[in-house]
């Protein structure tokens, strides 16, 4: 999903987080797929029960697009503590 604000353009990434997970995510971004970069992002819960059983949340993160970069991509990378 992508937006603009009154500081510019930016992309919003959502992914859902069971809560009893013991997960770690790092966010990535990369111009050109080739070369990513770990963005310093804390994820905010947009739907503290996103199937109604208490169980699985939504999560996002909002990452500015640079000006001087026409595209961007993000992914999420998921690995055990």
């Amino acid at each position: 999903v992508s937006g603009r604000d009154i500081d510019g353009d930016f992309l919003v990434l959502t992914h859902r987080h069971a809560k009893a997970a013991a997960l770690n995510f790092a966010y990535e971004r990369s111009a050109d797929l080739l070369t990513w970069e770990t963005v310093p992002l804390t994820p905010l819960v947009t739907d503290p029960d996103v199937d109604g059983d208490g169980q699985v949340q939504a999560v996002s993160v909002t990452v500015p697009l640079p000006p001087s970069s026409p595209k961007l991509f993000l992914r999420v990378n998921v690995s055990e503590p």
